[in-house]
């Protein structure tokens, strides 16, 4: 963990290892290996946002006041102020494809750029997932498989 530029916090995983986290929040992370996670100054004061490079597991408490939102390059997660959640996004920045699995709670997922085709969110509900390709510009709400 480091202080970055403007008083932003990172959270970094190495190679070949998960890395476990506990945000100032509560929040709970599980990062795989070349993660990056980046916590914008003010994070649990100002905003509960969370701007992710990798694949992470997150455990998500409620707050009551702030939703946690989880920026990737081409999603935008939010967990509602009165949810919990459990789920994992894989958000690898050089990755044509990102996707988010619901394990418990709520989720609302939108796609972070204009889209010629669909920009309305999907609410995902436990068990469901959401895929991305942003070659193609399609983004597809599913069923787990169990």
């Amino acid at each position: 963990k480091t202080t970055g530029r403007n008083g932003e916090i990172i959270y970094r995983s190495g190679a070949a290892r998960r890395t476990a986290w506990q945000l100032p929040d509560g929040t709970e992370l599980l990062m795989d290996s070349f993660s990056v996670v980046r916590l914008p100054a003010g994070f649990n004061q100002l905003n509960r946002d969370i701007f992710l490079a990798g694949s992470v597991s997150f455990t998500v408490h409620s707050s009551g006041i702030k939703p946690v939102i989880v920026h990737t390059r081409a999603l935008i997660i939010t967990v509602p102020d009165s949810s919990a959640a459990s789920f994992t996004v894989d958000g690898r920045p050089k990755s044509p494809g990102e996707e988010v699995d619901l394990l418990k709670g709520e989720l609302k997922v939108a796609k972070s750029y204009h889209s010629d085709t669909d920009n309305e969110p999907v609410t995902l509900r436990a068990g469901e997932m959401v895929m991305i390709n942003t070659d193609i510009d399609l983004m597809e709400k599913e069923k787990m498989d169990k």
